[in-house]
């Protein structure tokens, strides 16, 4: 039996916590593994990377569980990359919590929560019709039952026991065996059961989470005495006569903390009076949900939510939010969302006005990212101020001493990520789902005590798990790719030898005639072709993997797959046949030169740029274009003539991409590329200038447009090219500062030789930022938050031409904050962001 092909690549998630998404090519089935987006993020670099879907079908979607950054893209991939009739496999509960979970954004949409100018493409498909469908397509199965995703690719859900309904997943063939752990943890919460494992004669590949990989939590951490802690902190904010405010996410650890202080109560660690308070919206529908599914509860009692608490509306009539301390005079605890205590959430209020008493307590029990209130406020001693309105800059000084953060996480921690990998014992680990830091060190550690691949690819790299029935487990960025031009050189030799003509009727050219043609001169390989000769005269490696690229006429397919026969059995080979590709001036113009530019920049980029090109079989402009190609994506250019004895390698010659033109058009080129806009994309797409056109592909189905291979390889250019130019960027510096001295024209002259050091690091991207304008501002009472002592700057927010920070230093003046506004070349202050970060040390 054959079987095909195995290619993973990761849309996203790849050395990030954000957008969880990856592409199983699996033979000739494209499976989504999950649908993520990320929160924290806006526009084009809150989604996967989905441009790499492009003109691919998706045969089937596989979702673990129904967090935001693993079904957040999911109306986007359905709507348009889902082949008709597929299916999105899930587990039982999530028939019911995804839809839950999606519509709180359908719901954003309908009233005007997000306004016009912060939409994006995707809000348009926060649709209740949308999410209709999506529904439609659900196929439910219950854990530990087998089912197929595809033909000859069997699945099987595993609980993951992250929260209700999340699983892990085992694809497998009668060759392969392919296990993806979505979010999880292997210990028992309050509510839910830790994962359980498949029991498997063998892994091949594991594609495991990577939350807290870089977490200081050991074995010998002891969880009741955590447990007992948090209790103890709560019980003294009531004998305080104040609230405790636990910040949680909606679905999953609102529901694990409520059973929790339920316990508690019981167990006498806390008053049995206390009250219990969640926010209506997100989480009234989440308890509903759990008590539908009582056999998915560790105990089937803790399923009624609603019996261990009281859900409350804080928001009146007007708008804005009450008062809980004069709302609920005695001590109470509330359980709100967001987790990471987002501004503008109930959890952020509710904190906005416990801070300003150190009778109050607020405590922590999960993930808060850096940037995030929640990560301020964890950060925070008191007299400091923190802003919970960045818009309006409104501070308000911290004065409860009471902030805490508990570790109650529903991930696995780093020994126990561990533990789970060994267990299955992988020939191939792939770290994801995790900074960086957290999936290289994980990485790293598992590779030291088992005999097994190891990594932690980043967004956008393509792993090679099988070729043919060949288990191999390859980085592809790791591997050349030898890109090969191929034309009819075959033929012609063949009728050459044999004294016959191709438009002549004395016989009959067939794949039959050619292979005869090479078995007779096997001895002579290199004579039988312009593509064998020049392929000859270089040192192949077995790791590489050659690229027949060829056109789509009878002849040009012909010869490529016989190329593709006489170096298989060596080498992978893959056959690449360009629609358009043909001596045909209409399908030339029309279709053939981009279809080629596209096919060779999509395999140098799949390969991370590790390529080389041999232009030397196909017609003129085929051969020019790829050598263009080689050029400008600094490949090595290989080409021989007939007439030569030994090939030449084409100098590199000072030729790069329009970069200029780019940076004059940055703002219409993110506008397209992130999708604001969107109903008017065509205007905005006829205002770039042809070169920067063929970055992008119309995508007539969705109405709009993505980034096309050359315009990903444009991008990715162009992060390297900023990084290399640094120039003098203009100061300005707006009345008083703690930074700055009488001397104000140079970066050398800033006071803190710290902060020098990261803003001269920002000179890398001279290329897209205007000016540093410094300035400050008075504080009602006490400093801002941040860690004493150290030197860092902390993003405020973003603009479409600028960027502000925080300035964090030791100097720093009380009831005085140092600004710094960073002013960028209009539409690229995203761009900048991603690149500098929001938290940036020396």
């Amino acid at each position: 039996m054959g079987y095909g092909d195995i290619f993973l690549t990761v849309l996203g998630g790849g050395q990030e916590i954000g957008a969880n998404s990856y592409l199983l090519e699996w033979g000739k089935h494209n499976i989504i593994l999950d649908a993520g987006l990320d929160p924290r993020s806006s526009g084009y670099g809150a989604l996967p990377s989905l441009d790499v879907l492009y003109n691919k079908k998706i045969h089937a979607i596989i979702i673990t569980h129904a967090h935001l950054d693993h079904i957040g893209s999911l109306p986007i991939i359905f709507a348009n990359y889902l082949y008709l009739g597929a299916k999105i496999f899930i587990t039982k509960p999530n028939v019911k919590l995804i839809p839950h979970m999606l519509m709180e954004s359908v719901k954003g949409i309908e009233r005007d929560l997000i306004p016009e100018d912060d939409r994006y493409y995707y809000h348009q498909l926060f649709d209740r019709d949308v999410l209709k469908h999506v529904k439609k397509s659900f196929s439910a199965h219950e854990y530990n039952t087998s089912f197929e995703v595809c033909p000859g690719i069997n699945a099987q859900f595993f609980p993951a026991g992250h929260i209700l309904g999340s699983a892990g997943i085992v694809l497998s063939d009668d060759n392969y065996v392919f296990v993806y752990t979505g979010d999880i943890n292997n210990k028992d919460q309050t509510i839910h059961s830790g994962c359980q494992l498949p029991n498997l004669n063998h892994v091949d590949t594991l594609l495991i989470e990577s939350t807290h990989g870089s977490s200081s939590v050991g074995p010998e951490f002891d969880h009741e005495a955590e447990r007992v802690r948090f209790a103890q902190e709560i019980q003294k904010t009531v004998e305080r006569g104040g609230h405790t405010l636990i910040p949680c996410f909606g679905l999953g650890r609102t529901q694990d903390i409520v059973v929790m202080l339920s316990e508690m109560k019981k167990e006498g660690l806390i008053s049995q009076d206390v009250p219990v308070y969640y926010h209506f919206g997100v989480t009234a529908g989440v308890n509903r949900i759990y008590n539908m599914f009582p056999n998915h509860i560790k105990n089937k009692k803790d399923a009624d939510i609603d019996s261990l608490c009281t859900g409350f509306n804080g928001y009146g009539d007007n708008g804005s939010f009450k008062s809980v301390v004069d709302s609920y005079p005695e001590p109470s605890i509330f359980v709100l969302t967001s987790g990471m205590l987002a501004r503008g959430t109930p959890a952020a209020h509710v904190a906005k006005e416990l801070v300003k008493s150190d009778k109050h307590g607020i405590f922590f029990v999960g993930y808060a990212a850096p940037g995030e209130l929640g990560y301020e406020l964890i950060n925070v001693q008191p007299g400091q101020s923190v802003c919970f309105d960045i818009e309006q800059q409104h501070w308000v000084e911290v004065v409860c001493s009471h902030i805490e953060k508990f570790a109650f996480s529903a991930h696995s921690y780093k020994h126990e990520l561990l533990s789970i990998a060994a267990q299955l014992n992988p020939r191939m680990a792939i770290w994801v789902h995790g900074d960086r830091n957290s999936t290289m060190k994980l990485a790293e550690e598992y590779a030291q005590h088992h005999d097994a691949i190891s990594i932690a690819p980043g967004n956008r790299d393509t792993i090679m798990l099988r070729a043919g029935t060949k288990k191999i487990h390859t980085h592809l960025a790791h591997c050349r790719a030898v890109i090969v031009t191929v034309g009819t050189s075959f033929i012609t030799n063949y009728t050459k030898r044999t004294g016959c003509t191709i438009s002549g009727q004395d016989i009959d050219i067939t794949e039959g005639n050619l292979i005869g043609f090479i078995r007779d001169n096997f001895a002579s390989i290199p004579s039988l072709s312009a593509e064998t000769n020049c392929l000859s005269k270089i040192q192949l490696l077995s790791s590489d993997f050659l690229y027949f690229v060829c056109g789509d006429s009878p002849e040009g397919n012909l010869c490529g797959s016989l190329l593709e026969q006489i170096y298989r059995d060596h080498y992978r080979c893959s056959l690449v046949t360009i629609d358009g590709l043909r001596p045909d001036e209409k399908a030339f113009n029309e279709k053939g030169a981009r279809n080629l530019i596209e096919g060779i920049a999509d395999i140098i980029n799949r390969h991370g740029g590790n390529a080389i090109i041999h232009a030397t079989g196909g017609f003129k402009a085929q051969i020019a274009l790829a050598t263009l190609l080689g050029i400008l994506f600094k490949n090595k250019v290989y080409y021989l003539f007939e007439d030569f004895t030994d090939i030449v390698c084409l100098p590199q010659i000072p030729m790069d991409f329009d970069y200029q033109s780019f940076l004059a058009h940055g703002d219409v080129f993110f506008k397209l590329l992130d999708g604001r806009e969107y109903w008017s994309s065509d205007d905005i797409f006829n205002k770039l200038p042809e070169s920067l056109q063929t970055c992008f592909y119309k995508d007539n189905m969705q109405q709009k447009y993505i980034l096309s291979p050359l315009g990903r390889g444009m991008y990715d250019s162009l992060q390297r090219y900023i990084t290399r130019k640094s120039k003098s960027i203009p100061i300005t510096v707006q009345g008083e500062s703690s930074l700055w001295g009488a001397e104000r024209d140079s970066l050398r002259k800033i006071l803190n030789p710290m902060i020098g050091i990261i803003i001269e690091r920002m000179n890398h991207f001279s290329e897209l930022i205007k000016e540093y304008e410094f300035s400050s501002i008075g504080l009602s009472g006490g400093t801002p938050a941040g860690r004493v002592g150290e030197d860092y700057l902390e993003f405020i927010k973003k603009t479409n031409q600028s960027l502000t920070y925080y300035v964090h230093h030791a100097a720093s003046r009380k009831n005085l904050i140092d600004i710094l506004t960073i002013h960028t070349r209009p539409g690229t202050s995203e761009y900048v962001l991603k690149m500098i970060g929001k938290r940036v040390y020396p």
